[in-house]
């Protein structure tokens, strides 16, 4: 069965919000009712965050409410128990006595606009106000109910308090007390066991051209909302919600808090790399490096796979070799231990058998040394 929890949190003048969960509890008693020395029979209306010095019942269900109110509602409310928990606290020294109601009622309006009645409920108990400052009395009590249905709907919950014995004293007043905490004491709505029912709503809406139309306006307005910082929590949750509802947008939340994470790691990265200076820097050099490197390490390998690439190969490495101070002497001692091998009989034989191609030949023909290196003709 859930408990709808009484909170101070505002939703407008006058009108706060039930939640099944109140984390940031704290206790409030700004919402007072000042009886004085008002006759039996006489009533005080509860109004959140309110001092209500206005005698006066319920006014009518068509108005706009003073309430506690819930988030939208799409479902059925089985047939049952509900049980109003309240909590009063005296501010003054002057004691009297009350019984309190509730009324509840449900709209699809957000202020509670053009309700429709489900019932008022009121407590069997007479409870006294004590006559001491801070003094504190708590009422329980049940109601039966037929079966509910809401269907993208709110439901509202009205108080307010019944004379049963006169204040002593013209300032006397209490506290209607809220938002503490549930392990405490839990102000609350309890209700029959309830059956979310399916969210077709916007889907209907969106089969029809008219549809259509209007769930672009419905965008526009709460994009418009959105750019105000008192709205853009509101409006947050409230497409937050609308999402939530279905399957698919349910899955989509959590691509999106998925997606969510990722860029937080992303911007961890970016934040850690930017503070490595020369990073940019190095990583093009890199990348420049690693570009003439693969064209070159390619360029040698697609020459070397040919017959005539070899020699050219040869040639090109004795060039570059020779073209430093250690290369000359490494060059002349190569070309001395040539022409040392190619003194023997054996050694020529194995020139003549090694160098067939005749490439190595043709290169030592046209080195002369000299200390330098030259085109023999």
């Amino acid at each position: 069965m859930p408990k709808l929890l009484l909170t101070n949190e505002v939703i407008a003048t006058e009108r706060w919000k039930m939640l099944e969960t109140n984390p940031a509890y704290s206790e409030d008693l700004t919402s007072l009712q000042t009886a004085g020395k008002s006759a039996v029979c006489t009533y005080f209306r509860v109004l959140p965050g309110v001092t209500n010095t206005t005698t006066g019942d319920f006014p009518d269900i068509s108005l706009a409410k003073s309430a506690w109110r819930s988030d939208i509602l799409n479902g059925d409310f089985a047939a049952g128990t509900w049980t109003f928990k309240v909590r009063f606290e005296s501010t003054t020294k002057y004691g009297f006595s009350i019984k309190v109601a509730c009324r509840l009622s449900r709209s699809t309006n957000a202020d509670g606009s053009s309700a429709t009645l489900i019932g008022t409920y009121e407590s069997p108990n007479t409870i006294a106000i004590p006559a001491s400052a801070g003094g504190s009395i708590s009422d329980s009590w049940t109601a039966s109910l037929a079966a509910l249905t809401l269907t993208n709907e709110y439901l509202f919950a009205e108080y307010r308090i019944h004379i049963e014995v006169a204040g002593s004293g013209a300032t006397a007043q209490c506290a209607f007390a809220c938002d503490e905490d549930p392990a405490v004491a839990d102000e609350s709505v309890e209700t029959a066991a309830f059956t979310p029912g399916t969210q077709t709503f916007y889907q209907s809406i969106s089969a029809t051209s008219t549809g259509v139309s209007g769930l672009t306006k419905l965008n526009s307005f709460y994009r418009s909302l959105g750019v105000t910082a008192a709205a853009l929590p509101v409006v947050s949750k409230g497409m937050y919600q609308t999402i939530n509802a279905t399957a698919i947008g349910q899955a989509v939340l959590t691509t999106a808090n998925m997606f969510s994470k990722a860029l937080d790691a992303v911007a961890q990265g970016v934040a850690s790399l930017a503070k490595v200076t020369t990073y940019k820097q190095t990583l093009a050099a890199v990348a420049a490096g690693t570009s003439s490197l693969t064209k070159t390490a390619t360029h040698y390998i697609i020459l070397a796979a040919s017959a005539t690439g070899i020699p050219q190969l040869i040639k090109g490495m004795s060039k570059v070799l020779a073209a430093t101070a250690s290369g000359v002497p490494g060059l002349t001692s190569a070309y001395t231990a040539l022409r040392t091998l190619a003194a023997t009989a054996i050694g020529t034989s194995e020139l003549t058998t090694q160098f067939i191609s005749g490439s190595i030949i043709k290169l030592f023909r046209k080195v002369r040394y000299r200390g330098y290196w030259r085109e023999e003709s």
